[in-house]
């Protein structure tokens, strides 16, 4: 088993004032044997917490200066200052959950309690209202739609667990419930830490997953054409449900780099990272980060099966000559 904490903060607007961002990142293991425990970033831990690149995630999710993952629901970059008071609001894809580990794990969050809340504020709506079942805050997989949680399943308590396999990843949401809570009295609904449990000893329900399909309005799509019919550098793919095999071609007499991303991952800075390419496709862009690279030499091919519960994209934006670069190319899950 392997339990996480990270550190969240929801504002109540009216009042706002964000909340503490950050946490402690690293594994508790009790064991009879002598044991050497390796913090790591959460990114790259065995449990792995990291962005998804949708804008919920952009606006209420950092990675602080220790690589810890922290949620805060306060002021944000449009002028927002926490959450509606006497209402539900939904944050969908704010984080993502990612396997690195040897096993299937179930992965549920722990509910907080009473005592975890401000003073005023317990951990469901006030006793004798409709909402007095309701918790305060409650994560979720899927997306909000439809009428109150209609494509949303808790992930609250270990009955709600959801199964990760080795390598997977499953991006959460938040919902808030701020029914009979006072903006004049409370200035933040919650503000403190959650434990995240990853077990191997708890069967989770697998979740729904949907198709992978092609984004028809990708910019690559025409220049990835192109330098198939001139036997320059490109990509093919085949489509199965959640899965995609890409299949990355180099033709040519010269080494190119191939990149592609699942679920919105976080990039690493290269070398080139930061210089701005010239000519081409994708002139007068940055050379960016790397993701999951695949390096051709001459005449090399080379295939890589991957699935996503969101997206899958493709660029080419390393190698030789610059006019064969090819923009992104998006696969999403509908």
């Amino acid at each position: 088993m392997e339990r996480r904490k990270f550190l969240y903060g929801i504002g109540v607007s009216a009042i706002g004032g964000s909340a503490l961002v950050g946490s402690g990142a690293f594994s508790r293991v009790e064991s009879q044997r002598d044991v050497a425990i390796e913090v790591a970033e959460d990114p790259d831990a065995y449990l792995g917490l990291s962005r998804t690149g949708s804008t919920n995630s952009d606006n209420y999710v950092e990675i602080d200066e220790k690589g810890h993952l922290g949620i805060d629901v306060g002021e944000n970059p449009n002028d927002g200052e926490g959450v509606n008071s006497d209402s539900f609001t939904w944050f969908d894809s704010l984080f993502q959950v990612c396997n690195q580990g040897k096993e299937t794990v179930g992965f549920y969050i722990e509910p907080p309690t009473d005592e975890d809340y401000p003073e005023g504020i317990d951990a469901t709506g006030v006793e004798d209202t409709s909402y007095e079942d309701e918790p305060r805050v409650q994560f979720y997989t899927g997306e909000a739609a439809g009428v109150g949680d209609d494509g949303t399943e808790s992930i609250m308590g270990e009955d709600n667990a959801v199964s990760i396999p080795v390598g997977e990843c499953i991006e959460i949401g938040l919902r808030t419930m701020t029914k009979s809570v006072d903006a004049t009295e409370n200035n933040r609904l919650f503000g403190d830490e959650l434990v995240l449990t990853a077990d191997v000893d708890v069967e989770g329900v697998v979740p729904e997953v949907g198709e992978l399909v092609l984004d028809e309005e990708s910019d690559g799509l025409g220049p990835n054409a192109d330098n198939k019919g001139q036997d320059r550098p490109y990509v093919e793919w085949e489509i199965d449900g959640n899965e995609i095999e890409l299949t990355f071609d180099n033709p040519t007499d010269w080494y190119f780099a191939f990149d592609y991303r699942v679920d919105g991952e976080s990039g690493t800075e290269d070398q080139w990272t930061g210089d701005t390419i010239s000519e081409g496709p994708l002139e007068g862009e940055d050379f960016g980060e790397r993701y999951q690279g695949v390096t051709l030499g001459p005449g090399e091919s080379e295939s890589r099966t991957v699935s996503a519960f969101s997206s899958v994209e493709v660029i080419l934006r390393r190698g030789a000559e610059q006019n064969w670069y090819i923009p992104w190319i998006t696969f999403n899950v509908q």
